[in-house]
């Protein structure tokens, strides 16, 4: 489920991310007509949510030998700004909740002077691999 909205209430909790909040920096790439669209905005945050478990050691082999798998089930989506071609970025993200096999995510991105483009909630869950 996506939800695209420009008035959307998100669960959005500032106060938890400078815990376990990852970040990486990166010059936005785009198609030739200088625009970022919406699936390379997901893009990124997925990227950012894969580099954070990555470097917490639960990524892609921490997953295959526990035969599990996170699946995304939901995203509510707020844009204040879509960056353009060679904008400076700041993708963020950080888990606030941890309920039996159920996780939320916040993400957020932010341009080089501060400014937060866009930000997002997320709900995931955790499968066995092969059952599903």
């Amino acid at each position: 489920m996506f939800i695209f909205s420009k008035n959307a209430t998100l669960q959005f909790r500032n106060k938890e991310r400078s815990v376990d909040m990852f970040e990486f920096v990166s010059n936005v790439r785009v198609d030739y007509k200088c625009d970022l669209k919406w699936l390379s905005l997901l893009d990124y945050f997925q990227d950012c949510s894969v580099a954070h478990s990555e470097k917490l050691h639960v990524g892609t082999d921490f997953l295959a030998k526990n035969n599990v798998a996170w699946i995304l089930i939901g995203w509510q989506i707020h844009l204040e700004k879509m960056p353009r071609l060679c904008d400076k970025i700041h993708v963020r993200t950080w888990p606030y909740e941890m309920k039996d096999f159920y996780g939320k995510r916040n993400f957020e991105m932010v341009a080089e002077d501060g400014t937060r483009l866009a930000y997002a909630d997320t709900t995931w869950v955790m499968v066995n691999a092969s059952t599903g």
